[in-house]
């Protein structure tokens, strides 16, 4: 627990946070931007919601990785961001209503999360390590897709697949293998700052940089509780989100106790349950200063498994620069601007890192045994092959609340780990060594 609590010099935590924050940012905002077009806002309107998400995302992630007192906070190296899991009912939502019953909505799943997360917590016992491995390696699978997309580009333009996207992705790569060859020490430890730098300089040579909204973006902005009017509360949109809630809890129990496996920390059903009640008070904030649902960014895990720096104070001050770039719309802007290949090199060097985290854990369950190297082979066939006939468009046939379950290759391959577990090892499987 030394590793987890040490406070680093500021100087260093300040870099370290912002490496973290760069990871997260693309996917966070992201939300705001689905939502906001959805709901035809203006483009001063959609700035806001990034600003009260970014905001929002910064004081979950102090929550989250400070913590209050015995209850709050999972103690842990972890960021927060808006999950693109809830932006399909998020979008339902906004279309069918308004937007006061997307924060209404939003407001109603923080409190199922902070109701029912003590309950969720006693699940402990269906995640001993070879599920725990299982999970862990299908979670940074089932993500190394998002990174080959990032690199590709958004479809449908002219420099969707261009060789110059594979060429920011390569340069971004190849300077992270060779900090980690060469260097030691804080520098190691920044690879992934330094390589994102590189490769937005690198685009920024090319002409791929697109800084055209930084001169209409703000200096500072303030957000206001219930911007947009009172929140209204219905029950179809209260009932959806609250089912991509649950959802969003089920993968948190793999994201935690992922986390604790790399910082080697025993996840407890109290570190659980301190968790849910974080996420359920965070997302309760985060309806009344108008944001959306927030979950923990497995992105930031394999950063923390790749960088080797467990502190959890390293989070806490990506969570600062958050809530700084959340008054700061013209900063946050430029952070905005970076391209997405660049986003997706990095992309596939941490996710990969996460599936390398799995496989050990496996490994510590015994791999070899026949019934365990089954429950391996399945959990991860059928957490791909969900997230792969996402990409097909083979569930648009089921109603939305299953299909959120079968497109989320976390929660079919979690699923298939737990049953196949209780089956073959009983309910408290007997760890090998």
């Amino acid at each position: 627990m030394d590793e987890i609590n040490q406070k680093l010099p500021i100087s260093k935590l300040s870099v370290l946070g912002l490496q973290h924050v760069l990871i997260l940012y693309f996917s966070s905002v992201s939300v705001p931007l689905i939502v906001g077009n959805a709901l035809k806002l203006s483009t001063g309107e959609i700035a806001f919601l990034i600003n009260a998400s970014l905001l929002c995302a910064g004081i979950a992630t102090l929550v989250q990785s400070i913590g209050f007192g015995k209850y709050v906070g999972l103690k842990m190296p972890v960021m927060q961001g808006m999950t693109l899991m809830a932006s399909g009912a998020l979008t339902a939502i906004a279309t069918s209503y308004d937007i006061q019953t997307v924060f209404g909505a939003v407001i109603a799943a923080g409190v199922v999360c902070l109701v029912i997360g003590p309950v969720f917590s006693k699940l402990m016992p269906l995640f001993p390590n070879i599920v725990r491995g299982c999970v862990i390696s299908v979670v940074g699978l089932t993500l190394i897709p998002v990174a080959v997309n990032w690199i590709a580009g958004t479809k449908d333009t002219e420099l969707y697949g261009h060789p110059t996207n594979f060429l920011l992705a390569l340069i971004v790569v190849a300077v992270i293998v060779v900090l980690n060859k060469f260097c030691t020490g804080f520098v190691k430890n920044i690879a992934v700052l330094i390589a994102l730098c590189a490769g937005f300089a690198a685009a920024l040579a090319m002409g791929r940089v697109d800084l055209s909204g930084v001169s209409q973006a703000s200096w500072f902005g303030v957000t206001l509780p219930f911007h947009f009017g009172l929140p209204k509360f219905a029950l179809t949109p209260i009932v959806s989100l609250s089912v991509v809630m649950l959802v969003i809890m089920a993968e948190s129990i793999v994201i935690y106790l992922a986390i604790g496996e790399i910082v080697e920390h025993d996840t407890t059903e109290k570190d659980m349950s301190r968790g849910f009640i974080a996420n359920g008070i965070n997302v309760i904030f985060s309806g009344i200063f108008n944001s959306f649902v927030f979950t923990s960014f497995t992105q930031n895990i394999g950063l923390v498994a790749l960088t080797k720096i467990k502190s959890r104070f390293t989070t806490a001050a990506g969570g600062v620069i958050l809530i700084l770039l959340g008054f700061f719309p013209k900063i946050a802007t430029i952070v905005a601007s970076i391209p997405s290949p660049v986003l997706g090199g990095v992309g596939i060097v941490v996710f990969a890192t996460i599936t390398a985290s799995g496989i050990k854990t496996m490994m510590s369950a015994d791999i070899s045994k026949g019934d365990n190297s089954l429950i391996a082979a399945l959990s991860i066939g059928v957490g791909l092959g969900s997230t792969l006939l996402k990409s097909a468009g083979a569930f648009a046939a089921f109603s939305p609340n299953i299909r959120i379950f079968l497109e989320d290759g976390v929660i079919t391959g979690c699923i298939t780990a737990v049953v196949l577990n209780l089956i073959f090892n009983g309910y408290r499987e007997k760890e090998k060594k």
